[in-house]
């Protein structure tokens, strides 16, 4: 093992103070990543800085606001595989017998071979999944992670869901001077973090910062001049300790870098709690109701879609979404990527398929499909989108869904669809004449759907024989009563129907 020490000024410029803790400006891990990156660089060009093993960030490095450099020691040791393992430090003398104190700030393991790489399908990366709490960029930093304005780089608004964040992330021009980064622009990993740390606060209670990565992979370093999409997904988030794999792409879906086993924990001692706004609720983001049905349901919002999702389509969905104006378009993205979550959750291959493999529609019917590895027969499927959401249910038994917003839109033509007992329910439901219209209309389209019959064949042979907040019920020609499913969710009504 060859070993290499140097003593270097660390230079912070004025705007490193925009980060800080307890308003203590400190060194950013992406700092102290690149700063070990480059000066390892320097020393053992040979070893390479695209793969980063072993990162952990144990004591912060505060920095003194009035100095425009911090004195440190970097220590590599070079492993006989290639490998080098950095460790930035500072020194302080204390006590009358001058006893030199060595704090280690960051260390991590440079090269050695190709770090793995988790792969996330582009499909999963391009939304996530479910109801999603939204926070705008002024909110998160003025009350989440209250950083400067240098460091506030989530740059549009941020999504929170079920299996994790997005959030656009930017790499500002900053007056560093700094041209070149062996490891990239740092900020958008930076911002990343905060994206993990906001749904930490979210889903966890606990305000979460990083403190170790297993492994970090450079594939295409990041640029000062562009904004990226960063994808957060939880991996183990039960303990005090939660982990993440972070991946960040360009606008046009490739992957730029991936940072997997991203350990993130309370770093105040239980000082620092997160406000009650954020704090996720019992039932918050959940279609309780629908998902007691035993049907398989995925929701995605089309306000959180990457800007990528077309790289997520199969040959015959890009056909179809090619022609389609920018709305349409929208909606039926958002309505594949539901149908390809579910396909991958009754697989049971979550990650093994790639997404333009996974094919929702069909060439001679306008009707979804959601195919399954080792079934002969898909299993019934149906999707609805409104203008908020995408929501696809597959079950074993015919199936139909839609979710509309809630307007008196339906009131104002339910002539069209209800008879004189109908219109008499409505007049009588408790929620109002137009919540009940509305429940009407959209049973009956999720009925069509189940049916397999055209709209207006459906309000012939369907009949609504009671309405409820949350259960309806119908009367089908031929087949008898049925129950009907409603779940409200802010200003949008979700309605099932299995036969």
């Amino acid at each position: 093992m060859k070993s290499e020490n140097r003593i270097e000024k660390l230079r912070h410029p004025p705007f490193f103070r925009d980060h800080h803790v307890n308003g203590k400006p400190v060194l950013p891990a992406v700092e102290a990543m690149e700063s070990l990156a480059a000066a390892g660089n320097a020393l053992f060009p040979e070893a390479g800085t695209a793969a980063i093993d072993a990162a952990a960030f144990d004591k912060f490095l505060f920095l003194d606001p009035g100095e425009e450099s911090t004195p440190v020691y970097c220590q590599f040791d070079r492993h006989n595989n290639g490998s080098v393992r950095a460790t930035l430090q500072t020194k302080t003398r204390a006590g009358k017998a001058a006893i030199t104190r060595t704090r280690v700030h960051a260390a991590m393991t440079i090269g050695g071979g190709k770090v793995p790489v988790p792969a996330l399908p582009l499909d999963l990366a391009a939304a996530p999944e479910g109801i999603c709490r939204t926070v705008s960029p002024e909110r998160l930093y003025a009350e989440l992670v209250p950083f400067g304005s240098a460091y506030r780089n989530i740059v549009k608004t941020l999504f929170l869901g079920n299996d994790g964040a997005l959030a656009r992330v930017d790499s500002p021009r900053l007056p560093d001077g700094r041209k070149d980064f062996v490891l990239g622009a740092p900020y958008p990993l930076d911002a990343a973090f905060h994206a993990a740390c906001a749904w930490s606060q979210y889903t966890r209670h606990i305000v979460a910062f990083p403190v170790a990565i297993d492994h970090r992979q450079i594939l295409r370093p990041t640029r000062l001049d562009e904004t990226c999409i960063a994808r957060i997904v939880p991996r183990e988030v039960t303990g005090e300790i939660l982990v993440y794999d972070i991946f960040i792409y360009d606008r046009q879906g490739n992957l730029c870098e991936v940072s997997s086993g991203v350990r993130m924990r309370d770093i105040s001692g239980g000082r620092t709690h997160p406000p009650d706004w954020i704090r996720k609720q019992d039932g918050e983001g959940q279609l309780t109701h629908i998902e007691k049905s035993g049907s398989h349901l995925a929701v995605i919002e089309h306000r959180c879609v990457a800007p990528f999702v077309d790289q997520a389509l199969s040959p015959l969905e890009l056909q179809r979404y090619g022609p389609m104006v920018a709305k349409r378009k929208n909606s039926f993205a958002a309505a594949r990527l539901a149908l390809k979550r579910l396909s991958r959750k009754l697989s049971g291959q979550s990650l093994q398929r790639a997404p333009g493999e996974i094919n929702t529609v069909q060439v001679d019917s306008p009707k979804p499909v959601c195919p399954v590895i080792a079934r002969s027969k898909a299993p019934f499927c149906s999707v609805s989108h409104d203008s908020r959401f995408a929501v696809a249910v597959a079950a074993d038994k015919p199936v139909g869904i839609d979710v509309e917003q809630i307007t008196a839109k339906a009131l104002h033509n339910r002539r069209l669809f209800t008879d004189e007992s109908e219109a008499a329910l409505t007049k009588h439901f408790v929620e109002g004449e137009a919540a009940a219209a509305l429940r009407v209309w959209s049973a009956k389209e999720a009925a069509a759907k189940a049916l397999d019959l055209p709209l207006a064949q459906t309000w012939d042979r369907v009949k609504l024989t009671a309405l409820g907040s949350n259960a309806s019920r119908l009367e089908v020609e031929g087949l008898g009563t049925r129950e009907v499913i409603h779940d409200t969710v802010d200003d949008h009504l979700f309605t099932l129907l299995i036969l």
